[in-house]
C-alpha cells in the first residue's frame, strides 16, 4: 500500500492553519475580503427591512382611531413617542404598525373596551383638493382627514395618486435607496470576487511551485514506488481544489455565519414570537447537518484516493500502450482499469446519495419553517398584532436564514474536497526522502579515479549488491557484464548518488562521494542510459539542457563528433526541429546518438554507458561504436552492455553475478579462464 493510500485523519484545523501560512502578503486581501463580506451581508439583510418600511410606512400606511386614557397614552409613548396623532380633545390616530408593537394583552383590552377601533383609515393632512373629497365619505377633524380603504377604492387611479402623493414619494425614495445599495453591492461583490480569485491563484502558484521543487529534490527510491499519475494529480487537480477553498469556502463561510447571525438579530428585533416560531425546526436541522458531515467526509476521502488510482492507471496505460498492443493485453488492462473505475463510480454514487438525501430534507424543514411563519404570522396580521410588512420581511428573512444551511451541502462539498486534497499535497510535501546535499567539495577538475569499497545496497529487503569492491583508474575504460538482475545498473546508479549505499563507501579521487557537492559531482559524470529520455523542444535545447555557456557552434561540433549531425542535418529545422514528446520522431539509435552529444556537452571526466547498444540495428550500431570510441577517449569510463562484442577493446572487464564481482580481466584473459564471462560469450557467439 502506498503511503497516501492510508486514509488519514488529520484535523481540518491543522490543515487550514497550514494553508493560511501560504497567504503571505495576500493575507491583507483576505482580511479585506472578509470585511467586504460583512458589509455585503449587512446590505443583503437590509433589503427585506427596506421592503418592510415601504409596505408599513407608505404602501399600507393606515391608522386606527383610539380613545386613550392618560395611562394608555403613557404606555403607548413608552414604545414609540411619536406614535399618537391628535384628532380632537378625546381622540387620537395611531398607526397600525405601532399597534402591532404594543403588548397583546393591552391591545385586546383596548379592543374589548371599545377604546380602539378596528377599522383602518388612510390619514391625510392639508391642503385638500375639495373636488376629490366631496365625492367620498370621510371623517374630518381639526387638522386631518381620515379615509377608509373602501372609500379610497371608489376613486380613480389619478385621484388616488393625487391624494397619496406623499406615500408615492416615500416609496420612490425607498426604491432609490434600494437601487443605490444594489449598485454598491454589485461593485463590492466584484472587488471581493477579484480579490479572492487573486489570492487563490497566488496561493495555488506557491503550492504548485513548492510541490514541483520538492519533487525534483526527492530520491529516486520514492519514484520507484510512487506512480507518476498520482504525482500529476497532486500537482494539478489537488492544487486546484485548494484554490476553490480560498475562492468559495473561506469567505463563503464567514458570509454564511454573518448572514445567519444578522438575520437572527433582525428577526428578534422585529418580532420575538414570530422568530421563535421560525426557529422550531433548527434542532432538527442541526441533527441532519451533523450526520451529513460525518458521512460525507469519509466518502470524499475515499473518492480522492480512488481518483488518484484512476489517474495512475490511465497514465500507466498510456505510457505502455505499445507493449499493451504488442502483447494483446487490452482485455486485461480493461479489466484492471474497470475494477478501479467501478470502485470510483460506486463511491461517487454514495456521495450523490448522501447529498440527494441531505438537500431535500433541509428543503422540507425550511419549507415547514416558512409554513409556520405564514400560518402564525398571517393570524397575527389578521388580529393586527403584526403588520403585513413585518410578515413579508419575515418570509424573506426565513429564506435568508435557511439558504446558507441549504447551501452547506455544496460548501461542505468544496471544503471536504479542499481538505482531502490539501492533506494529500501536504503528505507529499512532508515526505522526508529528500536528496541531501551535505557535501561541500568542488574542484576545478576531477582526475577520474573511482573506487567501490565493500559496498552493499538493496532497494527493498533483498540485497542487490553484496560487498562489492573494485577500482577504476583515471582514463581507464572498464566494462561491467553479467546476467539480468546481477546488479550492473545498481552500481552505476550509486556513483552519481541517485541512491545511497547501505554499507561501504564509494570514492572519487580518494574522496567519499557524499563529501562532494552533489551538483558538481553530477556535472562531472556523463550518463547515457538504455532508455534515453528526450524532452519536448528543439534538438539543440535537448543537447544543451539549459546550459547557456554551450554555444550553437559547440552543439553542432559535438553532434558531428558523435555522428548525430548527419540525421539532424536532414531535418526541416535542423537543430531547431521540435523533438516532440519523449523524442517520438526519432529512432532508438538516433535518440542514443543525441544522448551521446548531450553527455559530451559538459565535457565530463567520468562517462557511464548503460546498455547503450543493446537495441539498435547494425548500421546504427556502427555509428554508435565509432561515437563510443571517441567518447571513451581520455576519460574514465564504465560501460555496461549485453553485446559482449562491443566491449572487447576496453581496458578491463568486471563480471558480476548475484550482486558480487566474480571475475575480472581483459577480454582475452577472461576467455582463457573459461568462467562465467566465457559462458556468456559462448552463449552469444558460438553455436
Amino acid at each position: 500500500m502506498y503511503e497516501e493510500d492510508k486514509i488519514r485523519k488529520v484535523s481540518n484545523r491543522i490543515i487550514v492553519k497550514r494553508l493560511l501560512g501560504y497567504l503571505g502578503r495576500q493575507k491583507w486581501l483576505i482580511i479585506g475580503a472578509i470585511i467586504l463580506t460583512v458589509v455585503l451581508t449587512g446590505i443583503q439583510i437590509f433589503f427585506p427591512y427596506l421592503t418592510k418600511m415601504a409596505i408599513d410606512d407608505y404602501i399600507i400606511s393606515t391608522v386606527q382611531v383610539i380613545h386613550p386614557s392618560e395611562k394608555d397614552i403613557a404606555l403607548i409613548k413608552s414604545f414609540k413617542p411619536e406614535a399618537l396623532i391628535r384628532l380632537d380633545e378625546e381622540h387620537y390616530a395611531i398607526k397600525s404598525n405601532t399597534v402591532a408593537l404594543l403588548p397583546s394583552t393591552f391591545v385586546r383590552e383596548l379592543y374589548g373596551e371599545g377604546r380602539l377601533q378596528r377599522e383602518k383609515y388612510y390619514l391625510f393632512k392639508a391642503p385638500y383638493d375639495d373636488a376629490i373629497w366631496k365625492a367620498v365619505d370621510h371623517k374630518e377633524f381639526e387638522n386631518v382627514r381620515l379615509l377608509s380603504h373602501k372609500g379610497l377604492s371608489r376613486l380613480s387611479k389619478k385621484e388616488i395618486l393625487t391624494l397619496r402623493k406623499s406615500d408615492v414619494k416615500g416609496v420612490k425614495h425607498i426604491a432609490s435607496i434600494f437601487l443605490v445599495l444594489l449598485v454598491f453591492h454589485l461593485g463590492l461583490t466584484f472587488v471581493s470576487i477579484f480579490a479572492l480569485a487573486y489570492v487563490g491563484q497566488a496561493v495555488m502558484h506557491r503550492i504548485r511551485e513548492n510541490v514541483f521543487i520538492h519533487l525534483q529534490r526527492l530520491k529516486l527510491s520514492f519514484f520507484d514506488r510512487m506512480p507518476s499519475g498520482r504525482l500529476v494529480t497532486r500537482s494539478t487537480n489537488d492544487v486546484e481544489k485548494i484554490n476553490e477553498f480560498f475562492t468559495d469556502v473561506l469567505t463563503g463561510l464567514f458570509q454564511d455565519v454573518f448572514q445567519c447571525i444578522g438575520v437572527v438579530v433582525v428577526m428578534l428585533h422585529l418580532e420575538l414570537r414570530l422568530s421563535l416560531v421560525s426557529f422550531i425546526v433548527i434542532p432538527l436541522i442541526a441533527v441532519v447537518v451533523s450526520i451529513f458531515r460525518v458521512k460525507v467526509r469519509k466518502v470524499y476521502q475515499r473518492a480522492r484516493l480512488l481518483l488518484a488510482r484512476l489517474n495512475s492507471k490511465i497514465s500507466e496505460s498510456l505510457n505502455g500502450i505499445k507493449v499493451i498492443q504488442l502483447f494483446n493485453q487490452e482485455r486485461r488492462i480493461k479489466e484492471t482499469f474497470g475494477s478501479v473505475n467501478e470502485d470510483y463510480y460506486k463511491t461517487n454514487m454514495q456521495q450523490i446519495l448522501t447529498y440527494g438525501v441531505f438537500r431535500p430534507v433541509v428543503d422540507i424543514l425550511a419549507s415547514v419553517a416558512m409554513a409556520l411563519v405564514l400560518w402564525y404570522g398571517g393570524g397575527q396580521v389578521i388580529q393586527s398584532a403584526v403588520t403585513l410588512g413585518v410578515l413579508v420581511a419575515f418570509l424573506s428573512y426565513v429564506n435568508m436564514f435557511f439558504r446558507p444551511i441549504m447551501d452547506i451541502s455544496e460548501r461542505f462539498n468544496i471544503a471536504e474536497e479542499a481538505m482531502a486534497a490539501s492533506e494529500r499535497v501536504f503528505t507529499l510535501l512532508d515526505t522526508k526522502e529528500v536528496e541531501e546535499n551535505r557535501g561541500k567539495i568542488r574542484k576545478q577538475r576531477l582526475e577520474g579515479r573511482i573506487e567501490f569499497r565493500n559496498t552493499w545496497h538493496r532497494y527493498e529487503e533483498e540485497w542487490v549488491l553484496k560487498d562489492v569492491s573494485f577500482a577504476v583508474n583515471p582514463k581507464e575504460r572498464v566494462a561491467i557484464v553479467g546476467p539480468t538482475g546481477a546488479g550492473k545498473t545498481s552500481i552505476i546508479s550509486l556513483l552519481p548518488r541517485f541512491y545511497e549505499p547501505e554499507r561501504g563507501q564509494i570514492l572519487v579521487d580518494g574522496v567519499p562521494i557524499s563529501e562532494y557537492d552533489i551538483n558538481f559531482l553530477r556535472q562531472n559524470i556523463g550518463i547515457v542510459m538504455q532508455d534515453v529520455f528526450i524532452f519536448s523542444g528543439s534538438i539543440k535545447d535537448n543537447i544543451r539542457l539549459n546550459n547557456q555557456s554551450i554555444s550553437d557552434e559547440d552543439i553542432s561540433r559535438m553532434a558531428e563528433y558523435v555522428n548525430a549531425h548527419k540525421f539532424i542535418d536532414k531535418l526541416p529545422g535542423r537543430y531547431d526541429t521540435d523533438a516532440k514528446q519523449r523524442g517520438a520522431r526519432f529512432s532508438i539509435g538516433e535518440r542514443q546518438l543525441l544522448a551521446f552529444a548531450r553527455a559530451l556537452a559538459t565535457n565530463p571526466t567520468i562517462l557511464i554507458l548503460d546498455e547503450a547498444t543493446s537495441s539498435v540495428d547494425s548500421e546504427t550500431e556502427s555509428l554508435i561504436q565509432d561515437a563510443i570510441a571517441k567518447l571513451l577517449k581520455e576519460r574514465t569510463s564504465i560501460v555496461i552492455a549485453h553485446r559482449l562484442s562491443t566491449i572487447k577493446t576496453v581496458d578491463r572487464i568486471l563480471v558480476i553475478d548475484k550482486g558480487k564481482i566474480v571475475e575480472e580481466g581483459t577480454h582475452s584473459e577472461l576467455i582463457k579462464k573459461k568462467g562465467m564471462y566465457y559462458a556468456l560469450y559462448r552463449l552469444q557467439y558460438m553455436k
